[in-house]
This record gives structure tokens, C-alpha cells and sequence, in this order.
């Protein structure tokens, strides 16, 4: 069943003895080998699955959608105060106080490297 240009993949199994005997019985009454028997028992079952599992095999957790979610609400955030801290910083012109938009850039970026942890923190637990 191998179509030309794919790549073939082992795979390795362990089938008690009753599922053994049915994958002898099968592949001595047809004349294929095991292998072969497997092989048309996995193409038979991907007749059989129900539409659209394949997109849900791939799907994130829907737990981690709703997270990335609110991280991506706290990020906007964070870039709002970003814009509001430059638009005081034009606004007031050279005159603007220095330590209070230092102070807020250092909020801000602290406020980042605690949600870049957090992401990568869920990413790694979850396998992405």
C-alpha cells in the first residue's frame, strides 16, 4: 500500500496470543503475510471513523484554547499601557518625567517575562 514518494514507518506490537491467532488464521486463509493482515486492518478502520477525527487526533485541549485566550486579553493589555505610556511621552514633550515612564516601562516588562513563563511553562506541560 505504499504509494511512491511516501516515506514507510516501523512500527513494533504486542498482541496477546488471541490476537495473534487471529492475525494467523486471517493471514494463512487469504496466503498474505501479518504484516499485510495489520495493514488492511488499519486501512479498513480509516473507512470507518467517523468524519472530522482527524481534526479532532490534532486539536489542542480545549483548556489550553481558553488559556491562550486570556493570555492573548493580558498581552493586549500589556500593549495598551505600552501605547499610553509613548503617547505621554509625546504628549509632554522633553518635559515628561523620566522615572515614572521608566517605572511603567518596567512594570510592563516585567508583566511580559511573567506571562513568556507562563506560556512556555504550559507549552512544555502540554507537550506543544
Amino acid at each position: 500500500m505504499k504509494l511512491k514518494g511516501e516515506v514507510a514507518k516501523r512500527l513494533t506490537i504486542r498482541l496477546d496470543a488471541a490476537a495473534w491467532g487471529v492475525v494467523e488464521a486471517v493471514a494463512r486463509q487469504l496466503g498474505i503475510t501479518p504484516a499485510e493482515v495489520i495493514r488492511g486492518g488499519v486501512h479498513t478502520l480509516s473507512d470507518r471513523l467517523p468524519p472530522g477525527w482527524r481534526e479532532r487526533a490534532t486539536a489542542p485541549p480545549p483548556g489550553l484554547v481558553a488559556e491562550l485566550r486570556a493570555l492573548r486579553l493580558e498581552v493586549r493589555r500589556i500593549g495598551v499601557n505600552v501605547n499610553q505610556s509613548v503617547r505621554a511621552l509625546h504628549q509632554r514633550g522633553a518635559g515628561a518625567d523620566a522615572s515614572v515612564l521608566s517605572q511603567q516601562m518596567a512594570e510592563i516588562e516585567a508583566q511580559l517575562d511573567e506571562l513568556s513563563g507562563e506560556v512556555s511553562a504550559r507549552v512544555c506541560h502540554d507537550g506543544g
